[in-house]
């Protein structure tokens, strides 16, 4: 075989994979719009969630883009562009939540396929599709959706490779995404700050040799959080600071919502309001326990003790296969609501609306099918020095385990930031 065939061999087998990839992905984003279709025609003519209409109120006094009151401008300047399109109020929200929710598909099958391999991202994608919960809110006309996809897309640029080529662009990407995510959630700015240090103790930064791409994009991202935060405070003003605060505090003590003459407080005086430290810490452990006991369950709407279990398990082969940052994501897409989880939102109901944890719920998808692939791959290396017969079908699942894709190189070979 000449080099000339066997280079046509490989790419034809290349196309072919990329193909049958984008086939299998391509009918679970069929499988979403039905769902999402389903859900629309279901959810047409009833009353929004209250907060539909704080954003569809900001979204009608846009006069620039900042100019959103107490409200992030994100996703008021979603509904605007909606509103100007479809003219009609509610088909507006609805559908502007539709293609937020499939920006979020889209953002976790790259993020999946970037750091956990094509046949997780596949896995996933079809999984997030086929879920009833993610219809529901994915036409409620609720910023959920958007700022999952916006969490997604700042983490998998975030924790790409450093150090070789195309990184300056990646670079400007986590950038700008980390400044979108702040204008969509305040709490981003959380997210985004506690991402860098991360990013900077996995790759040992102050002795890694490649200290100066670590550092560079730590600082680029950082930048562009600061000057957008600046923008914000100097455009909106401060005024949106603390508004949600003193709800979450009236329905915690009183079981009540809050009345309008009850005073403004900070979240730091929420958290340390009759608390210790030591009360604090014990009540985040115990509500991490609280979203794997119960808000992770009932995404996967009967599925108990799998969804925890595989959680866990994919969170202990994540370290031990040095991907420690899917984990670590999780946590911080959480970090935001965990402190409520146990407050009762409703007095009928227990706890926070799933909503407020639907991003930590799409960054501990991607772990559960991940575990299992996993665990596949391992126990096939095994079976193949014993059973030379299975030994094609190991290294099948190992390439399309790969980050990147089959025709990728492992991440870790080119420096990914845990193995710096």
């Amino acid at each position: 075989m000449t080099p000339q065939s066997v280079q046509s061999h490989v790419v034809t087998r290349a196309t072919r994979a990329v193909l049958a990839e984008l086939v299998v992905a391509g009918l679970a984003m069929v499988l979403l719009v039905d769902g999402l279709s389903q859900a629309y025609q279901e959810l047409l003519g009833t009353p929004f969630i209250y907060d539909v209409e704080t954003y569809l109120r900001a979204a009608r006094g846009m006069t620039i883009f900042f100019d959103t009151a107490e409200r992030e401008p994100w996703h008021p300047f979603w509904l605007r562009l909606g509103l100007a399109w479809f003219g009609d109020v509610e088909r507006a929200a609805r559908l502007v939540t539709v293609a937020q929710t499939l920006l979020a598909g889209m953002a976790l099958y790259g993020f999946c396929r970037a750091h956990l391999g094509v046949l997780t991202a596949v896995t996933t994608l079809w999984l997030f599709a086929g879920n009833h919960t993610v219809h529901y809110y994915g036409v409620s006309g609720l910023r959920d959706p958007v700022y999952a996809a916006q969490l997604l897309l700042f983490f998998w640029f975030m924790f790409l490779p450093v150090g070789v080529p195309r990184a300056a662009r990646t670079d400007v990407w986590a950038a700008v995404w980390g400044a979108v995510l702040y204008l969509t959630r305040v709490y981003g700015l959380l997210q985004v700050a506690c991402a860098a240090v991360w990013l900077l103790f996995q790759a040992r930064a102050w002795r890694s040799p490649s200290r100066r791409d670590v550092l560079r994009r730590v600082g680029v991202v950082l930048t562009a959080l600061l000057v957008t935060v600046a923008l914000d405070r100097i455009l909106r003003g401060t005024n949106h600071v603390g508004n949600d605060v003193i709800y979450w505090w009236a329905r915690e003590k009183l079981n009540a919502d809050p009345t309008p003459d009850m005073p403004r407080m900070t979240m730091l005086q929420y958290i340390m309001d009759g608390r210790t430290v030591w009360d604090v810490v014990e009540r985040v452990v115990r509500n991490h326990g609280l979203f794997l006991r119960a808000y992770l369950p009932s995404f996967g709407h009967g599925w108990t003790l799998a969804s925890p279990t595989l959680l866990v398990v994919g969170a202990a082969l994540a370290v031990w296969k040095r991907r420690e940052f899917v984990p670590v994501a999780v946590v911080l897409a959480l970090a935001p609501a965990v402190f409520v989880l146990n407050v009762n939102m409703v007095p009928t109901a227990f706890g926070v609306d799933k909503r407020l944890v639907l991003q930590a719920y799409l960054l501990a998808l991607p772990l559960m099918p991940w575990s299992l692939w996993t665990l596949c791959e391992l126990a096939l290396g095994v079976l193949s020095r014993r059973s030379p017969a299975l030994a094609p079908v190991h290294a099948w699942l190992v390439r399309w385990q790969r980050p990147g894709g089959p025709g990728r190189t492992s991440d870790v070979d080119e420096g990914t930031p845990s193995s710096l």
